[in-house]
């Protein structure tokens, strides 16, 4: 048994010699169909696989064995398809991707595939890697082509390549104070970041406090959980798996003004006539009540104070 691949036009003819007294008569058959004498030559128009048979009778009765060949006609292009392997998010990959082109043939079989990027033309025989290539927008052709000249039309993909992390901006809301050359800030401030990424956008923002296990940035973080000078390191990772990062780490640090949590320390003290007893004070219209306070970290600002429930004043003498 015989395979014979024939595109184009299937015509099957078939000559029978005989050296002695010379072939008269030839039969065939098709598909397992009925042995018929063969007049003219025979056309094939579907594109499937043939099982020819045929054998060829001389002028004394001498009959040819049986001879048997599969013909496949095949006349169709093969049929590529393109496959992103590792980080992708839409049409953006990252760097670190690949480009994988696989082609299937229904008769012969694929020859090879060609692909054309920015307009360089190669044979494919293994995953393309991104990392070839630069940052930003690739145009792609390929098409493929088998052993029988059948060639794929050409197709055509728009993709981008991404290798830039996102950036990080921190920013600490709310009230602050700046004291001997020093800021400080209260428990109501926040710690808000704001992200941006070239392409793919930004997925996830993570962040640590003081060295604390890293969280999940959802929405701006209130500080009032640590006092003292904070460090606040930060990381991103953008839709293609870009993570951003520094020199030391796999995050971003920033300093972020002192937390000052605790309130004045503040007292009262009399001057003029005072007796003490039990816990009542007794003074009389000389005697002068004096308040004072202490605050060693952002320092005092006012000392405010009220009489039997009356209108809140500033102290000042």
């Amino acid at each position: 048994k015989s395979i014979v691949y024939v595109t184009g036009e299937l015509i099957i003819s078939v000559k029978a010699t005989d050296e002695i007294s010379g072939g008269e008569k030839t039969f065939f058959s098709i598909d397992g169909q009925p042995f018929k004498q063969y007049q003219t030559p025979v056309v094939l128009s579907e594109e499937k696989e043939y099982r020819l048979k045929y054998y060829s009778v001389d002028h004394v009765g001498n009959v040819e064995p049986v001879e048997m060949k599969t013909i496949v006609f095949d006349k169709s292009n093969p049929k590529s398809k393109v496959s992103f392997l590792g980080d992708q998010f839409e049409s953006t990959i990252s760097g670190r991707s690949s480009i994988e082109l696989v082609s299937e043939d229904a008769g012969i079989g694929v020859s090879r595939i060609i692909y054309l990027i920015d307009g360089v033309k190669k044979t494919y025989t293994s995953v393309i890697k991104a990392a070839n290539f630069s940052l930003g927008e690739h145009t792609m052709l390929f098409f493929s082509e088998d052993f029988l000249g059948n060639v794929e039309d050409t197709q055509k993909i728009e993709f981008y390549i991404d290798k830039t992390p996102p950036k990080i901006i921190q920013e600490i809301t709310g009230k602050s104070f700046f004291a001997n050359g020093r800021e400080f800030s209260s428990g109501r401030s926040q710690l808000k970041l704001a992200t941006f990424d070239n392409k793919s956008g930004v997925k996830e923002v993570f962040y640590s406090i003081n060295g604390q296990k890293y969280s999940k940035y959802e929405k701006p973080v209130f500080l009032n959980s640590a006092s003292g000078n904070i460090t606040i390191k930060t990381y991103a990772i953008d839709n293609v798996g870009n993570k951003s990062q520094d020199s030391d780490s796999e995050s971003q640090t920033a300093r972020v003004p002192f937390i000052d949590l605790s309130g004045p320390s503040l007292k009262h003290s009399f001057s003029g006539p005072f007796y003490q007893t039990r816990d009542s004070s007794f003074i009389n219209e000389k005697t002068k009540i004096i308040l004072t306070g202490i605050d060693p970290e952002a320092g005092m600002k006012s000392i405010e104070y009220t009489i039997d429930g009356k209108e809140l004043l500033v102290y000042d003498k």
